[in-house]
């Protein structure tokens, strides 16, 4: 029994030394700018940040260098399978290029609000794509778009379509 308390204290005994090494503050903390890490800023406050500086009035130069920002910071979500927030940034960078659709564009804002399940908007950058792109596209394209125009209730142009 003697054992059983003294083996007990023991193991206590290490637990409470181990939770005061854990508790020391360090004093070498390192700044964000040392870290190799990027700052865990929320992917919803980036959003709202592109947001609000697409927002602004900007000259042309300023504003081809805004959508290109959206489209970059949108692919890297687009590439993390983030595709809400993709699709936001496309509509934006889209919206501030005017009617300078590239095909690469067009496709990847209308697939991010396709796998979103957002029928509406898919459809609409599909559309686009099909008007401006439509000897280029791929089988994939089409589905995709057929099942968009399916989503919206147009069946006898997605069966058209996809035909």
């Amino acid at each position: 029994m003697k054992k059983l308390v003294l083996f007990s204290a023991l193991v206590l005994s290490m637990s409470l030394s181990s939770q005061t090494v854990t508790s020391i503050d360090f004093d070498d903390k390192i700044t964000p700018e040392e870290s190799a890490e990027p700052q865990n800023i929320s992917k919803e406050a980036e959003v709202e940040k592109f947001k609000k500086l697409s927002k602004k009035r900007l000259s042309g130069d300023d504003k081809n260098l805004m959508s290109e920002r959206l489209i970059r910071k949108a692919d890297s979500y687009f590439d993390k399978m983030w595709y809400a927030e993709a699709a936001e940034l496309y509509d934006l960078a889209l919206k501030k290029s005017g009617k300078n659709f590239d095909r690469a564009l067009l496709q990847k804002a209308g697939d991010s609000h396709f796998f979103n399940s957002d029928m509406e908007k898919a459809h609409f950058w599909y559309s686009k794509l099909y008007e401006l792109y439509n000897d280029d596209l791929s089988e994939s394209d089409y589905f995709r778009y057929s099942h968009s125009l399916k989503g919206i209730g147009r069946y006898k142009k997605a069966k058209r379509i996809i035909e």
